[in-house]
Order: C-alpha cells, then sequence, then structure tokens
C-alpha cells in the first residue's frame, strides 16, 4: 500500500507538472474550486468499466449566485474526469445524498433545489446524464419550531427499507439581514418503503451531542456495520451556522456505531 501511494504521488505530481494546475496537497485527486464539496462516491452498476465510479460534487456559482452540482466519473477511484457539468434542478446547498434503489433499478440524489425552499426532493437516474422532474419528498410541517427548515438530506438502503437523516436547520431567529448566521443543524431520522416517499419519526436528534455540544452536527455518511448495525459518520462544528464556515481548526468527525 505505500508504494501504491508512493507511486500516486509521482504520479499526480507529474500531471501538475503536465497541466500546470496548483495542488495542496500531493495526494489531491483534482484541482480545487470555490465552495467546493463532495455529496456521494458511488458504483455505478449501469456503466462501462472506464467510468464504474461516480462522484457528485458541489461547487459555489458566483455568477449565478447559487451552488450546482458537477458528476465526475472514474474506472478506479484514482483518476477522475467531469462527467456532467451540471445536474438539472440542484441551486442550492451542498448537502444532499445518493444511493442505488433496487425498487426501482435507478439511482436516486436527494437535495434541496434552491434557497429559500424549505423542503427536499428527489430525482431519479440510470445513466447520470438524464434525470427526472424534480418531486419534493419532505417539507416543514407544524410539528416542526417556527422557521425551521430541512437543510438537506442523505439516505441508504437498510434492512429492506430506505433510512434518510434530514439535517434540520433550527433556532435560526433572522436578524436585521438575514438568517445566514445564527441557528443550529442537527439529524432527524426518517424512512421510506421505496426511496422516494420518507416519513419523519421523533422531532429531535436522533444522535447524541458531540463532546455536549449543539451547533452543526451533519451527518454525511452511513455505512451497513459487518453486525448487521449501522456506522454513522458526522462533521460537527460548535459554532452556529454561518459562523462555522468562518471559523477554522475547531471542527471534528465524529463516528457513531448503531
Amino acid at each position: 500500500r505505500i508504494d501504491a501511494l508512493k507511486r500516486l504521488a509521482a504520479a499526480l505530481k507529474t500531471r501538475e507538472k503536465e497541466s500546470g494546475e496548483e495542488r495542496a496537497a500531493p495526494h489531491q485527486l483534482m484541482p480545487l474550486k470555490d465552495g467546493i464539496e463532495p455529496i456521494s462516491v458511488l458504483e455505478d452498476r449501469f456503466a462501462p468499466a472506464g467510468e464504474r465510479y461516480k462522484l457528485i460534487l458541489t461547487v459555489l456559482d458566483s455568477e449565478r449566485f447559487c451552488i450546482h452540482a458537477e458528476v465526475y466519473a472514474s474506472p478506479d477511484l484514482l483518476s477522475w474526469r467531469l462527467f456532467l457539468p451540471e445536474i438539472p434542478d440542484w441551486h442550492c446547498e451542498p448537502v444532499g445524498g445518493a444511493f442505488y434503489n433496487p425498487k426501482r433499478d435507478c439511482y436516486t440524489i436527494l437535495h434541496r433545489r434552491t434557497w429559500g425552499d424549505r423542503g427536499v426532493g428527489y430525482q431519479d437516474t440510470r445513466d447520470f446524464i438524464h434525470y427526472t422532474p424534480y418531486e419534493t419528498c419532505m417539507h416543514q410541517d407544524a410539528l416542526d419550531e417556527a422557521l425551521d427548515e430541512i437543510y438537506g438530506m442523505s439516505a441508504f438502503e437498510y434492512a429492506g427499507l430506505f433510512v434518510g437523516f434530514p439535517l434540520v436547520y433550527t433556532d435560526n431567529a433572522p436578524s436585521r439581514r438575514t438568517k445566514f448566521d445564527p441557528g443550529n443543524i442537527y439529524p432527524q431520522l426518517a424512512f421510506s418503503p421505496d426511496g422516494h416517499h420518507f416519513q419523519r419519526s421523533l422531532r429531535r436528534s436522533f444522535l447524541p451531542e458531540y463532546r455536549g455540544q449543539p451547533s452543526l452536527n451533519w451527518l454525511s455518511c452511513a455505512l451497513n456495520a459487518p453486525d448487521g448495525g449501522m456506522y454513522l459518520y458526522c462533521a460537527h462544528s460548535p459554532e452556529p451556522h454561518g459562523v462555522a464556515f468562518r471559523t477554522h481548526q475547531n471542527g471534528g468527525t465524529p463516528r457513531y456505531t448503531h
């Protein structure tokens, strides 16, 4: 493995010299862009070997004042190329999810369509080029606190159902200009029989507070554990929404086991 990593680093350095692209680290797989965040990496069962893996990446579009999602393809998880410059109907937050849906034999993409939309929806695709029209699958209701919104949602198949993790943005009392700075984000629990229609359960965080702190606890990845349980991976910041994005070196990556 060490030899393979050394070869990868050497190849990336060579590619950097040939392309003129600057890299922040020798193991960096692609050039950085403004506001870049990975959403999901999938093994595409419908694609040829050269496009076996798909990476959904969100990028800040400062000209249009939105965040759009790009799709990259790779044969080996090391060499990536741009596959689709923009997923239609995705112009909002870098919080979403993607999973294979055996009930419909396709991939289901979950995301919030635009800023100000207080719910999340889904789109299906089989080739990561053509997508079904955006359909809302969950939104705020009378059981939520005033001004709460569902910031995004990830999901995966588990025990014959689809388990969803809607991120609820709460305590976001607006200031004179915007409600960007205050507020906490925490994951609730939802389930679906078909990967499209989700129902929420208890209206509270189903994960304990990390280090006894609220604020941002984004559940970004869930995996089936060998013993039949789940591994849940989060990104955490003790700072409130908005402030956390401007404050560095105080975050954490908690892992929960169920």
